[in-house]
């Protein structure tokens, strides 16, 4: 049922292609919308301003004609000969003509109505402001108008233009983008087809080939040459991811390996002694000698464990459960003194160097303590016999460093970086004749890593090999 509900939503799930397209759609209708919008006002305007400017031409002209000496003699006859220029079929036309004394000269019977509304208007917005504009816009009879007033010395006139032809003209380029709407709507759906797919299909092969990824092939990387640069970095980000689980999965199956084997010597050692007892080939008690392989074996087992026990725990980040604070300088004392003993049964030399004070650090006590015997530890197994080790402990601006160093044989170039891997050995029956189980150093490096340090090879040559371990200062 659950996983049922789990497809269908998924199914439903809008998929990239199917969102590119209709925001693609969207941007083209609206982009058309406005173009079309925009291009009628932006015609409308021009053609206002073309009006505008006429208007002003004609009447300066006409006001030129008509000076006072003419429109004081009506016997002139130049009054009713301009006025036979402008009639009905005409975009403009002349619908009063008077004095600035307001006799009126001349008015146009068939617009009465609507000099009267341009009258009320002017007078309103005069009111408000003097300095309005002197043409106004009015809708009259289904029918729109641009008037105005203009003045000369002794007379003063109205024009008008009728906008009828510029209304149609503009409705007739409405209709036409209508009429083309449609098809640049459809051109627009067939090329945003055409960009989604193309825009997509670079994902959907990665998808694809990412799918045909499996365990058993983590060696395989995706390899698209077509694409955009964001699509090149998702693959190089996708393959980057893919080296790591590689990598990750290849040092699983090493570690599993490893533990394997490590923990199968012992138990079969065991398993020999006890064997012999019970099959009668060895009756008699078990010898002193055959209980110490038991108990040293037992106690490697649980060696093993522990140690496998911490690797978990660091891989899970919870290696610390509690802070406290410790002296790192008293521990590397402990250490020593322990290592010591040892040292001088090798026939070797162990100096230690720390502050006169102490040096406290922020962390778990028990595995500082463990960090730093592993370093030691390290030392002395690998050390010449009669040879020096020397122990440091230092502090820098934000953390304590604690070196560990020993004359012998150099580090391979080559192992530097192995031999902080799980279970790595550089001389595996020296180290395993030692008691060494090849996870010192990748503890030593979880535990300052948990710590907020590192540790880290700092030189390996014939004048001696040193590691160096730095943990930094917390404040609790």
């Amino acid at each position: 049922m659950i996983n049922r509900s789990f497809v269908s939503f998924v199914s439903r799930m809008p998929t990239l292609r199917g969102r590119f397209l209709r925001l693609t759609l969207i941007i083209a209708a609206v982009s058309l919308l406005l173009s079309m919008i925009g291009t009628l006002v932006i015609l409308r305007y021009g053609l206002n301003k073309t009006i505008n400017s006429q208007l002003d031409e004609l009447a300066d002209g006409m006001l030129a004609q008509l000076s006072p000496s003419v429109v004081q003699s009506s016997s002139s006859g130049t009054l009713p000969v301009l006025l036979t220029l402008f009639d009905d079929r005409n975009l403009f036309r002349v619908l009063r003509v008077e004095t600035l004394e307001g006799a009126v000269l001349y008015a146009s019977e068939a617009h009465l109505e609507i000099m009267d509304r341009f009258f009320e208007k002017r007078k309103e917005l005069d009111a408000e402001d003097e300095s309005a504009d002197r043409l106004l816009t009015l809708w009259h009879t289904g029918r729109s108008w641009r008037m105005g007033w203009y003045q000369d010395e002794g007379v003063r006139i109205l024009l008008a233009a009728a906008l009828a032809q510029i209304d149609r003209s503009l409705m007739r380029v409405g209709w036409a983008f209508l009429l083309v709407l449609p098809v640049a709507f459809g051109t627009a759906i067939v090329a945003s087809r055409l960009l989604a797919l193309r825009a997509t299909d670079s994902i959907a092969d990665l998808a694809k080939r990412a799918g045909e990824i499996t365990v058993e092939r983590l060696n395989e990387r995706i390899d698209i040459p077509a694409g955009t640069r964001e699509i090149r970095d998702l693959i190089d980000l996708f393959n980057a991811m893919v080296d790591r689980l590689g990598k990750s999965f290849q040092m699983t199956r090493r570690f599993s390996a490893d533990a394997s084997h490590e923990l199968k010597s012992p138990l079969t050692v065991m398993q020999g002694i006890l064997e012999s007892h019970i099959s009668g080939e060895n009756p008699s008690s078990i010898s002193t000698e055959e209980m110490d392989a038991l108990l040293s074996e037992t106690q490697r087992m649980r060696a093993i464990i522990e140690a496998l026990l911490l690797l978990s725990r660091a891989d899970e980040g919870r290696l610390i459960n509690h802070w406290n604070e410790v002296d790192l300088s008293g521990v590397v004392r402990d250490v020593c003194d322990d290592a010591r003993v040892l040292a001088e049964d090798k026939g070797r030399s162990l100096r230690v160097s720390c502050p006169s004070g102490k040096v406290w650090v922020s962390g778990d006590e028990g595995l500082l303590r463990m960090a730093a015997h592993n370093l030691v530890s390290n030392a002395l197994r690998y050390g010449d016999e009669n040879g020096e080790i020397w122990v440091e402990v230092g502090t820098g601006e934000s953390n304590v460093i604690l070196r560990v160093g020993n004359t012998g044989k150099p580090i391979p170039e080559e192992a530097e970086e192995v031999i902080f891997e799980r279970f790595s050995r550089l001389d595996e029956a020296r180290q395993r004749h030692s008691g060494g189980l090849g996870l010192g150093l990748n503890l030593a490096k979880d535990i300052a890593r948990s710590h907020g340090g590192d540790v880290g090879l700092v030189s390996s040559d014939d004048s001696g090999t040193v590691f160096e371990m730095t943990i930094g200062i917390r404040v609790l």
